[in-house]
């Protein structure tokens, strides 16, 4: 699961760094409403791969599933299983990870990183865009390594160190006295949330049950936009407060959580059960 989340966030990645410069040069020849075609025709056309590559489930599967008992619906029952899921403490680390990274994102790379590079340092839109190109880039290449070790090794000893690295580097960043010191510090932050990008939803598919992945997934997503909408509020807030300087380790302090959260949580990959040799004429296959 964790290199296939890597892989996820890489296309993820690569939208992020495509789709600026495409909706700009797009907007720049054909008007400002020329992205929101081009970017509505890449959607119908994922649709169109959707249906092309993702069957729908075999008849094994959908006779197991027609045969299975139909869980009760509502919003007590929803209500019910929420609140059995947030009694997990190992879900519970998975939210506050999952708010913490987006916090992370949201409010300290795309919002005070490009404030801090224009108004302390004097850079141009196009020198943010470089640094903001040595981030992504950085954390495009430690993506599918990052997910293959935490299938491998764990997700707390990929996490643990990740997280550890991507708050020092949110926290010291606003210490850059240079667009070259800048540019350093944002490549070693890139190189450490590329790390743990993958995580908060690796550990969400080891920890969540089968019959209520729905309900976890909401969860899930509900606290990443918490954290994705607080994230830049709170940037905002406490650099007029405090400064950079100050809004940069406030952007860290959750961080700080996740990781003390997840040092203190047993390590929810679990090995693959052996596969069991095929007998001759036996139709099991592997698993």
């Amino acid at each position: 699961m964790g290199r296939t989340m890597s892989l996820f966030y890489g296309a993820w990645n690569v939208g992020i760094i495509a789709g600026g410069p495409i909706g700009g040069v797009a907007a720049h020849l054909w008007g400002l409403q020329s992205p929101l075609f081009i970017y509505a025709g890449l959607c119908g056309f994922s649709g169109l791969l959707y249906l092309r590559f993702l069957p729908d489930i075999g008849a094994p599967q959908a006779q197991a599933a027609a045969d299975a008992p139909i869980p009760p619906r509502g919003w007590r029952e929803t209500r019910d299983r929420a609140l059995a899921l947030l009694a997990s403490p190992a879900f519970v680390t998975v939210l506050v990870l999952n708010m913490a990274f987006f916090w992370a994102v949201a409010g300290g790379y795309d919002t005070l990183v490009p404030l801090f590079a224009k108004e302390s340092l004097g850079m141009s839109t196009v020198g943010v865009g470089g640094v903001f190109a040595i981030a992504v880039a950085a954390e495009f290449v430690m993506l599918y390594p990052a997910g293959s070790a935490s299938d491998r090794i764990g997700r707390k000893r990929v996490l643990v160190p990740a997280l550890a690295g991507l708050a020092v580097m949110m926290a010291v960043v606003g210490w850059a006295g240079s667009p070259v010191a800048l540019g350093v510090m944002m490549g070693l932050m890139g190189l450490t949330s590329g790390s743990a990008a993958s995580g908060p939803a690796a550990m969400l598919a080891d920890v969540a049950p089968g019959h209520g992945s729905g309900t976890a997934v909401g969860l899930f997503r509900f606290a990443g936009d918490l954290g994705f909408v607080l994230g830049p509020l709170v940037g905002g807030a406490a650099a007029s407060a405090f400064g950079f300087k100050g809004a940069f380790t406030v952007m860290a302090l959750p961080v700080l959580v996740a990781l003390v959260m997840v040092g203190r949580t047993a390590e929810t990959l679990r090995p693959h059960p052996r596969a069991e040799a095929v007998v001759p004429g036996d139709q099991h296959e592997l698993a």
